[in-house]
């Protein structure tokens, strides 16, 4: 049962910062289309410190049913304040504002992801593998 702990303010992700993320997000790729993309085209927020987003969340996909959260990201100098917990609870919000079933995708070994998301009411169903392989066109 979802657990809302949202205790900072949340605003929409200007589409402006999409490199910025792309950077963070995935370094060695050229991500920023697919970051626009998902911050025109999808569920997003972020908390701005000096008109700066210093934590933010975008989404993979949406479906009739469901919205796939991702990209939940707190810059280190803003780690252990409770951002995290903020953007997931509105994202989480917004997503059954709609009425959909959020669901997310965590690494094993990314424990704080694992926690912070059982601390909101999330449940394991699932283990999945991931292939780590590059696509040729």
């Amino acid at each position: 049962d979802f657990r809302d702990v949202q205790a900072h303010s949340v605003e929409p992700l200007d589409p402006k910062y999409a490199a910025k993320i792309a950077k963070i997000w995935e370094p060695e790729w050229p991500a920023e289309g697919y970051v626009r993309s998902r911050i025109e085209g999808g569920l997003n927020g972020a908390i701005y410190e000096d008109g700066e987003p210093v934590a933010w969340y975008l989404t993979h996909l949406e479906t009739d049913d469901v919205v796939m959260l991702g990209f939940l990201h707190v810059l280190d100098a803003y780690r252990g304040r409770g951002y995290a917990k903020s953007l997931s609870s509105a994202l989480i919000k917004q997503t059954f504002a709609k009425g959909k079933t959020p669901c997310c995708h965590v690494y094993t070994d990314n424990v704080p992801s694992i926690r912070l998301m059982e601390g909101l009411g999330f449940r394991r169903v699932c283990l999945q593998a991931w292939g780590d392989g590059v696509a040729h066109a």
